[in-house]
């Protein structure tokens, strides 16, 4: 039995080996599939580009009102892989009829960076507030008045640890806006971290409209809360502790939004204000916290990870009476650990 054991060994490794010369991808489909197998799941993975020289994939539109969007760029400059210093200069070739805007901090060295984009520097706050909310706040309030004075008529927000691998997608975005099938004027967001039974929260982490809603939305005063305690409830987390209810819960009041705390009324706001976009259409790549593709994806049903993708947001849309006959209101008393946790 030990000499099978060894004999069986010994070929495992030949057949690694192998594939690992002729394609080293072929190790990750063998594992995938030893994973799959062993634990009645489906694995997928995905490989991207890790540096600009890799990628090949220039924009093919044409625009017909060159340079009319800021694509802005928030926060820290992550050093490993220089991966902002790459995310900029791929964005020079996916977006080359954009303004690209660098908002970081003036302890940052950007010498680098001016070759590609526009740098601006801001003095960090005092107190960062809940999950850092006021670098969040600055960095991107000053990358949109740098955008004004370039006259730019649209704004895409994104941060400066993630990163879009979709070409052309401020085209998409604008075609977007201008669909009559949406009535109003909305801003632009991602399905990720938008949680449907997360009151008033949708995803601050990458944002799309024009310019003036853009500034509205993040004309916000400094957040001042001392206390970041963890509450019992979902709907006490989006009261209190929830940096996205609160910028929010601030554009709303600048709108004259009543407030009911119910997740219908939640839910039917984030659709009147915003039209979401499923993560996967811009090719989103997060690295921080964890490498799961979708890491809050969750089969069963009213599971509460579960975020509104486009398409509930679209049947949102049309139908808005039939939310409440769809939403279990009581899952907004849930714990809230598993957020936090």
């Amino acid at each position: 039995m030990k000499l099978i054991k060894l004999i069986l060994l010994k070929l495992i490794g030949i057949i690694l080996k192998f594939s690992i010369r002729r394609n080293p991808h072929d190790l990750l489909n063998i594992i995938v599939n030893i994973w799959s197998s062993e634990n009645s799941e489906y694995l997928t993975w995905k490989a991207r580009p890790m540096f600009s020289f890799q990628l090949d994939s220039k924009s093919i539109k044409n625009d017909i009102s060159p340079f009319s969007t800021a694509l802005i760029i928030q926060g820290p400059i992550i050093k490993d892989d220089y991966f902002t210093l790459n995310t900029v200069m791929f964005y020079k070739n996916i977006f080359p009829k954009c303004h690209i805007i660098l908002s970081t901090w003036d302890d940052y060295d950007c010498i680098e960076f001016e070759e590609f984009c526009t740098v601006i520097k801001s003095n960090k706050p005092d107190k960062p507030g809940m999950s850092n909310i006021n670098y969040q706040l600055i960095s991107t309030s000053n990358g949109l008045k740098k955008a004004r004075e370039l006259n730019c008529k649209y704004v895409l927000k994104t941060r400066t640890d993630q990163r879009i691998y979709s070409k052309d997608i401020d085209t998409y975005f604008k075609n977007l806006l201008k669909t009559n099938l949406y009535s109003g004027q909305k801003l632009i967001i991602l399905n990720f971290n938008t949680f449907k039974f997360r009151l008033y929260t949708p995803s601050d982490m990458l944002m799309f409209g024009e310019i003036d809603e853009m500034m509205l939305f993040w004309s916000n005063l400094i957040y001042s809360e001392k206390s970041h305690k963890k509450l019992e409830s979902q709907i006490l987390n989006s009261k209190i502790t929830c940096p996205e209810s609160y910028l929010f819960l601030s554009f709303l009041i600048k709108k004259n939004e009543k407030i009911f705390w119910n997740l219908n009324h939640s839910i039917m706001l984030i659709v009147k204000y915003f039209i979401i976009v499923d993560k996967n259409t811009v090719d989103l790549f997060w690295p921080k916290y964890s490498n799961e593709e979708d890491r809050w994806k969750n089969y069963k049903i009213n599971s509460i990870h579960e975020e509104i993708n486009f398409l509930e947001w679209l049947y949102f849309n049309n139908n808005p009476i039939n939310i409440d006959a769809i939403i279990p209101e009581n899952i907004v008393e849930n714990p809230v650990k598993i957020f936090n946790e």
